[in-house]
């Protein structure tokens, strides 16, 4: 099948404009395109990735697309912040498996959907674009994430902890508005949840968290304002001393799913 789609250098990402049949597409991102969205708008080209991952010759204004199969249809969004999604999916996972056969972000939940396809499509539904941050040699998650419409980018750092993940990726996403910051390994967390710590992020509040019956939980939202001291982040705490030393906006929501994590196999066949 064909696809016509839209570039939108801008926003940075693909849009479907037009379907040749009757066929289910997806939202897609850049990937290999020139490094800031200015030059791409300049150079007025660009390399993403399509729907079924073969983008082919995509000019600034249209590209073609040839697809081999199809995909399952993906829900519309809810809001489209301008905030960058940060999804964090470096951990080792080592209480759901000692071993470290089996990665618990690739388990499937009894519905079906593997973890981490479930987070990411839940972030997507908010931010146009997601930055997934993963351990070198994951490329069974990568390609997972990737389909599932992220960007994906492997981290070194990632060995030392959230910490070093999330600065990993807060670096890599230079041109960013602010970051939405949410955990692989968190499926359940309510779109609507997202969507308000979005939006308040957008509306100017410089970090933001949800709480459930006094609870922290996640994602959370980091203004443009902070990237230097996310990007000094190390080691396995996360930006939690961050949160703690600055003035946080709280939103209180009734969504337990913002601080179910899956960490053991009882933990999935309970999400």
């Amino acid at each position: 099948m064909v696809v016509e789609v839209h570039v939108d250098a801008e926003l940075d990402t693909i849009r479907v404009r037009r379907v040749v049949g009757v066929y289910d597409v997806r939202r897609v991102g850049f990937m290999n395109g020139p490094a800031s969205p200015s030059e791409r708008k300049s150079r007025g080209v660009g390399v993403g990735v399509g729907v079924d991952g073969r983008i082919h010759a995509c000019l600034y204004v249209r590209c073609i697309a040839q697809s081999t199969s199809s995909f399952l249809p993906v829900s519309p969004m809810a809001y489209a912040s301008l905030a960058t999604g940060v999804l964090l999916a470096a951990g080792s996972g080592s209480r759901f498996d000692p071993d470290g056969l089996h990665n618990k972000l690739l388990a499937r939940m009894p519905d079906g959907m593997p973890v981490a396809q479930e987070a990411a499509h839940r972030l997507l539904r908010v931010v146009t674009r997601v930055l997934a941050v993963v351990r070198p040699g994951s490329d069974a998650l990568a390609r997972l994430l990737n389909d599932a419409g992220c960007d994906v980018m492997f981290a070194a750092e990632a060995r030392r902890g959230m910490g070093a993940s999330l600065a990993a990726g807060i670096e890599a996403s230079e041109d960013a508005e602010g970051w939405i910051v949410a955990l692989a390994d968190m499926p359940r967390i309510a779109v609507t949840t997202i969507e308000a710590v979005a939006r308040a992020l957008d509306g100017g509040a410089s970090l933001v968290a949800p709480f459930y019956q006094g609870q922290r939980g996640h994602p959370v939202g980091f203004g443009v304002e902070h990237r230097e001291a996310l990007m000094m982040l190390d080691g396995d705490t996360g930006a939690r001393s961050l949160l703690m030393s600055q003035h946080v906006t709280r939103l209180d929501i009734d969504d337990p799913g913002m601080l179910r994590d899956v960490d053991t196999p009882e933990d999935l066949r309970r999400v």
